[in-house]
């Protein structure tokens, strides 16, 4: 039932229908099946074949939570820190965090690194943020090399130091991420930890306004009236 809904939800060997998969994955649920447990909290959480509905899928992924599976964990985190589909808790998302991150997940390292920059759920506190990040961004999450940057850049945890924050930027921005993608062409505006290189970072600027971000927009405008 589980195989069957996967092939119907990615449209493998028969045709896409998300409504015939979430019921196969909810047949399958309903026997205890962690895997369908989860993909039916997604498609609850994405409205996927079922009307959207965070209080389901925050149901779906603890159940598949308390049986170990670590996706729903982070899942059911996200949903507590958000405050979807149950009441917000960073405490208890910190705590879900914490227990993901420590399996070696890149997206609750990064996350756990946030509860700590931030103080949410968590006691304030940079370098633990910044090692956390770390660990993510060594993963490849863009996410964590964004924040790993970001802390680098104005000392926040770790040393600053602006060639290794240009350096973690360039690497999410390579990745797509929006942010990072604004950050690294402020570095190369102005020549911070790079060779300043106004064409560089337009193109970055470009990037970044395409999804969205002011700042890039702002800046990039700027350039096309001085003819940079």
């Amino acid at each position: 039932q589980y195989s069957l809904g996967t092939l119907y939800y990615k449209g493998q060997g028969v045709v896409q229908d998300h409504s015939i998969a979430a019921n196969w994955f909810q047949q399958s649920a309903v026997q205890g099946n962690v895997s369908s447990l989860y993909r039916l909290g997604l498609c609850y959480q994405h409205g996927h074949g079922v009307p959207e509905d965070f209080a389901k899928a925050a149901d779906n992924f603890r159940a598949a939570a308390d049986e170990g599976h670590l996706d729903s964990k982070f899942l059911l985190a996200r949903l507590y820190f958000d405050g979807k589909g149950v009441l917000q808790d960073h405490t208890q998302a910190a705590e879900l965090f914490r227990a993901v991150a420590d399996n070696g997940h890149p997206g609750a390292q990064y996350m756990i690194g946030r509860c700590y920059e931030d103080g949410k759920g968590i006691e304030q506190d940079f370098q633990q943020a910044a090692g956390w990040y770390r660990l993510s961004a060594d993963q490849n999450d863009q996410n964590g090399q964004f924040r790993l940057g970001y802390c680098t850049e104005f000392g926040n945890g770790v040393m600053q130091s602006h060639p290794v924050a240009a350096g973690w930027y360039r690497k999410a921005a390579d990745q797509g991420h929006a942010e990072a993608q604004a950050r690294l062409g402020h570095c190369l505006d102005l020549g911070l930890g790079v060779t300043q290189d106004y064409g560089e970072a337009a193109k970055y600027f470009r990037l970044s306004g395409e999804q969205g971000v002011a700042e890039a927009q702002a800046r990039l405008a700027q350039y096309f009236d001085q003819g940079l």
